[in-house]
């Protein structure tokens, strides 16, 4: 082989190696960041298991808006 291909060979495997290096450090990087957030974030997901906050503690609709909002869901319906 030439001395040019050699060149353009070794060239090619140091930019890849390079990449190769900076993409591992960066999903080794963010796999470490994301159990550092989960271990200091608080359990959100217990909240929503449980259906507590599916349901609305109080209505505080007015009648007249939930009329308009069961008006215009009929006529959704019955257009689709």
């Amino acid at each position: 082989m030439s001395d040019l291909m050699l060149e353009a060979l070794n060239l090619a495997l140091y930019g890849m190696g390079t990449v190769f290096s900076f993409l591992t450090a960066l999903v080794i990087l963010t796999a470490l960041m994301s159990k550092l957030v989960s271990a200091f974030s608080e359990p959100e997901v217990e909240e929503l298991t449980t259906g507590a906050r599916l349901q609305p503690q109080t209505s505080q609709v007015s009648p007249i808006l939930l009329a308009a909002i069961t008006g215009a869901v009929k006529q959704y319906r019955e257009r689709h």
